[in-house]
This record gives structure tokens, sequence and C-alpha cells, in this order.
């Protein structure tokens, strides 16, 4: 076996192992020297945070040595706010209730209404500086976070390295990561390169990014998850289990389903002038890739507001697709999405078919035209295709307007 993959790993409860032989690592990218993740103390997202507490006497700080430079992924959620005491310290990083101090810099903490985040630092030391600091490992008060999963790496990872790692954290625990001043780096990459949420096809829909799918390179296999940001969703295949449970379904390597939610300044452009005219999913879509699973269907919760449409449909631009309710408590409402009829490296919306919900149209084209009625006699809209990304925008003649395009599917913006 390859050296590189017999670097330490700590495993904060004995329910989880990591097997070294497999070479699985956090989104793809090998050498890390610790990653703690799987514990067995409240939720975060679909997630059971570790326990420090009953781990933390089986700690070595010699694990900790970081040397020179590292770089740290954390994924906390916070339990109490307002407090500056000590939750973690090892070596020269100490973790606050308000801030990440290592070394001399300090770094604040930021949680908007009690929701988890992931953080990502990136340390470099002085060789004299790294000697003296590795040295303690201590714990403060526990009840602050819960740390959902801890990964270290001793070493400065490249830009795409860091994203990757990134990208597997922010699927399964259900965080957005699409803002970014660089566009090219607003996307989710998975281990093989791919991208899970490509920012020049799904730009509109960059609130929420969600998935259920399977990476055995990164140790990923996630047949439910939920969203703890805005209000809550949950994905599950075939059935919902209790929160920090997964549905027992095979789902094969590379396969996944990836929603994602339309952003809050383009809803509210769009939406229409009465939301309670519309379902509590108009703002969403979701896209199969290499998909490959014996699940029946995907069942989707989503709190009861808006309006309760008794069905929905998904729809491709061309066909509709019955999603029945099949759940109503007092809260929630459950839809069911048969996944048999639906096909890979297709994009799908949500409908309830009379009014398309004010969605923009989607458009499925088979005889190398698009035409569009829009309920405005003049302006301009936008043809994005969802194939290649590339956005053009078309002037209307007395509402109406006719585009010649090769065959794909098409997104259409007033």
């Amino acid at each position: 076996m390859d050296s590189r993959f017999l670097a330490p790993l700590i495993v904060f409860s004995s329910l989880f192992s990591v097997n070294l032989s497999a070479q699985k690592a956090p989104g793809g990218v090998d050498d890390y020297s610790i990653w703690a993740l799987d514990g067995d103390k409240l939720p975060v997202s679909n997630y059971r945070a570790l326990d420090l507490v009953e781990d933390f006497l089986d700690l070595n700080p010699e694990d900790f040595n970081f040397g020179k430079t590292s770089t740290l992924f954390f994924v906390l959620k916070p339990r109490t706010s307002g407090s500056s005491d000590l939750y973690l310290k090892s070596g020269d990083i100490s973790i606050y209730g308000d801030r990440i101090q290592h070394g001399r810099i300090s770094t604040p903490l930021t949680f908007h209404q009690g929701r988890p985040v992931i953080i990502a630092i990136e340390i470099q030391r002085s060789s004299r500086y790294s000697l003296r600091a590795n040295q303690e490992l201590r714990l403060g008060d526990s009840t602050l976070f819960s740390l959902a999963e801890m990964i270290v790496y001793t070493g400065v990872l490249s830009r795409v390295d860091r994203r990757k790692v990134s990208s597997n954290l922010a699927l399964k625990y259900g965080l957005p990561i699409t803002e970014n001043e660089s566009p090219k780096w607003r996307d989710y990459i998975a281990s093989s390169n791919r991208l899970y949420w490509d920012t020049r096809i799904d730009r509109l829909y960059a609130n929420r990014v969600l998935a259920l799918g399977a990476s055995r390179h990164e140790d990923f296999w996630q047949t439910q998850t939920l969203s703890e940001t805005d209000w809550d969703i949950c994905l599950a295949l075939d059935f919902i289990a209790d929160q920090g449970d997964m549905p027992d379904v095979y789902v094969a390597d590379g396969s996944f389903i990836v929603f994602s939610e339309k952003s809050e300044e383009e809803s509210l452009l769009w939406s229409c002038e009465n939301l309670h005219e519309t379902h509590p999913l108009h703002d969403w879509k979701f896209h199969i890739q290499d998909w490959n699973s014996p699940a029946q269907s995907v069942l989707v919760r989503v709190p009861r507001v808006g309006k309760q449409e008794d069905s929905l449909f998904v729809t491709d631009g061309s066909q509709m697709f019955f999603a029945p309710q099949v759940n109503i408590s007092l809260n929630t409402i459950t839809y069911e999405v048969a996944l048999s009829p639906l096909q890979n490296d297709i994009h799908y919306f949500f409908t309830n078919r009379t009014t398309q919900d004010c969605l923009d149209s989607i458009y499925q084209v088979q005889g190398n035209e698009i035409n569009v009625v829009a309920p405005v006699q003049n302006g301009t809209f936008q043809i994005q295709s969802l194939g290649s990304g590339f956005v053009e925008s078309v002037n209307l003649m007395d509402g109406k307007a006719s585009v010649s395009r090769s065959e794909g599917q098409y997104l259409v913006s007033l």
C-alpha cells in the first residue's frame, strides 16, 4: 500500500471506522492526518454529532502535531449564543464561542439563527513557532457547539482540493457554499472532478443545494438529507427515517440526485403577486446524474406554507409526471416523486400544472424551434441552455418570439 494512506486517523466514535485500504477520504482528497466524524449526540442535519467529553481522554496530542502548514475543516452548530468561552484547544488552534484563534490571528465565528456552518482555515507557521505550539490538547465548555465533523490536513491544499472537501461537507449537511466572488469557485466539485452543481447551468438556483447519492471514494452514502437553513426540507429514498438515520436502500457509486432552490432575489423577482397561490416547491428543481438504484421514489417533505396542493407534478419541459401527496401532518406535507420515468442528465421542475406557478418556462426542443408567448407585449427574455449554460437575450414583438435552437433542454426567463 502507498505509505501516504497510512497517516494516523482518529474517529471519535466506535460506531464508525474508515477502511484505509479503500483509500476513502473527504472529497476524495487524501493525505489527511485526522478525520473525525459520526458520533452519537444531537443530530446536525441528518448526521449525529461527536461526543467530545466521552472520547476526549482517548485522544493523543501527538496526532495533533500540525507542523508548519495545515488546512482544517470544521462543521459546527451552535448550542448557545453570546459566549466567548473556550470550546476546544489543540496546539496553537483554539475554538471559542465567538471566534477561532490560530496563532496570533483571530477569525470571528458568526452564525445565522443557530444554523450550522462549514469553517475552513489554512494556517502557515514559522518552523520555530510550530515546534513550540503543538504541545497542548484541552477541552473547554463542550456545550457550546455540536461538532459534526473535523478534518485536518498537514499541509496546504490546492484550491480545487479545498473546494472538493467543502463540496463534500456541503452536500452532507445541506449547507450552501454557492457564494463566491469568482463564478469558477461556486461549483460543487466531486472527487472525479464532475460537477454536482454547475454555476453556468444552475446559477439561478443557488439558495440551497441538497443531494442524495453515493461516492465510495469519499465514504459518502446518503439516502436521506435535510436542510436546517431557512425552512426545513427533507429528501429521502422510498421512506423517511428518523433524523440521524438513513433508509437502507442501495445506490450505485457515482449516482446522484441533486436538488437546488432558486435564489431569494430571483424568487422575489419572478414570483406570483400573491405568494399564497404558489406551492412550497415552486422554487425547486432537481437534476439526475448517472442514477442507478432500485429505489422507487424520492419523498420530499416540506413545511405547510403557501397553497396546499393535494398533488404536484414534475416537468422536464415536454412531459408532466404525477407527484402525489402521500402524507400530511400539522406542520408538514410530503410528496412522492416516482423515479422510474425520469432520465439521467435532465433537469426537472415542480409545478401544479394549472398555473405553472409563475415559474420561468422550461422547454424541451425537438423541432429546432422555441415559440414564446409572453404576458407582456414588449421587452426581452433570456434563453439558457441547460446543457451548456449558454445564455442569450431575445427581444419580444407583440408578446411573441420564435427562436431556432438545437435539440436540448432550455430555460426561458422573462
